[in-house]
This record gives structure tokens, sequence and C-alpha cells, in this order.
């Protein structure tokens, strides 16, 4: 099994099916699936389930949103919304993204929440990133005049 394998089944299945597809497979083990959740530097326990595990890795595989959280920075809250929802993300990874940013969402926001959310969040650290920035620029600046 590889990252293609896993790829096809998503666009033949969708995430549910590829996900359970794998979980229920009397040819995929679960050793087998800790064994290529490793190679895809998903952290996995010894006791983990293959339907947790297969969930990871499904994510893993499949996930939507390609740019970093500094390159959502540098866009406006309308663009950070309209990429999201274009990429066709879930909520999962919309949480995922968030946690990573160091965000705390709640559990049961909808994705259409999470979206707005983020949006607001990402674009609001980036806003002040880049006028702490000119700030730092403008206080060098006005030092190297005097």
């Amino acid at each position: 099994m590889d990252t293609q394998d896993v790829a096809t089944l998503v666009a033949l299945v969708g995430r549910a099916g590829a996900i359970q597809a794998l979980a229920c497979s009397e040819v995929v083990k679960a050793d087998d699936l800790r064994c290529f959740a490793r190679t895809l530097d998903v952290p996995v326990a010894s006791k983990t389930a293959k339907k947790e595990l297969a969930r990871q890795i499904v994510r893993r595989v499949d996930r939507r949103i390609g740019k970093s959280v500094a390159e959502l920075q540098a866009l406006d809250r309308n663009q950070i919304m309209q990429y999201l929802d274009a990429t066709g993300c879930d909520a999962d990874e919309l949480r995922d993204l968030l946690e990573y940013a160091q965000f705390p969402v709640q559990a049961k926001m909808s994705r259409n929440d999470l979206l707005n959310f983020a949006a607001i969040e990402i674009s609001s650290l980036g806003m002040f990133k880049r006028l702490a920035n000119a700030h730092t620029v403008g206080v060098r600046d006005a030092s190297a005049d005097k």
C-alpha cells in the first residue's frame, strides 16, 4: 500500500468510504496500517484501533489545505475564506489548522463556523504581524536618522 493507493480509494469512495474500507479490510491488517502510518509521519501508538489508524492515514494522504499558516496570514479575511472553502477541506482539517496555529476551537463548531473563525483569526494575526514589522522597521529607520 502507498499514498497513491489511498488517494485512489478516496477518489473512488470519498473520505468516509476510504476510512471504512481500510478499517474493515480483511486484507489490510492493523499492523500494515501502523507501518504505513509511520512512513507518513503519523504518530501512532501500538494500541491504536484500526479505524483510527485508517482515519489518520486518509486525513494525511487527502490533506486539502496546501498553504501554510504563514502563507494564509498574508491574505485578507475574504481571501482566506475563499481559499479554504475552495479546497473542499472538512471540519477536521480546519480544526487541525487552527490547532497548529494555536487557536482554541470549540469541538462542536460546524464547517462554516470554522471557516469563518479561521479566516478572522488567521487574517487578524497576519495583520498584527505586518503592523509589528512596520513598527519595528520604522523604529530602526528613526534611530538611524539620529
